[in-house]
């Protein structure tokens, strides 16, 4: 489970720090030697690094909430066992004072 969660962030970190950079370079690079065409596909590809991050960024959210709903369940599985466990200890402790004192 760790291994998906490293790759999604990696992954989603890639896509950002690509894009992030294309923009820089866009926006520092002189545009007077540049194509029409190249200038399109040059954004374009830095839109989709954009959205491969938030695609990332999201799928991210669904298992970290995934994760945390199942993590959620197991604690209350595991108190509720705990509690029971308690109640019958304690069932337990008051029946032998009471057997032992109709014996006298």
């Amino acid at each position: 489970m760790a291994n998906g969660k490293l790759i999604r962030r990696v992954f989603g970190a890639a896509c950002l720090i690509g894009a992030v950079v294309m923009l820089i370079m866009g926006e520092t690079k002189p545009t007077g030697d540049s194509s029409q065409a190249g200038f399109v596909i040059y954004w374009l590809v830095c839109f989709v690094l954009a959205g491969l991050a938030l695609a990332a960024a999201i799928l991210d959210l669904g298992a970290v909430r995934r994760e945390a709903r199942t993590a959620q369940r197991d604690l209350l599985h595991t108190a509720l066992l705990d509690i029971e466990a308690e109640k019958q200890r304690r069932g337990k402790a008051l029946e032998k004072p009471g057997k032992d004192s109709l014996q006298d």
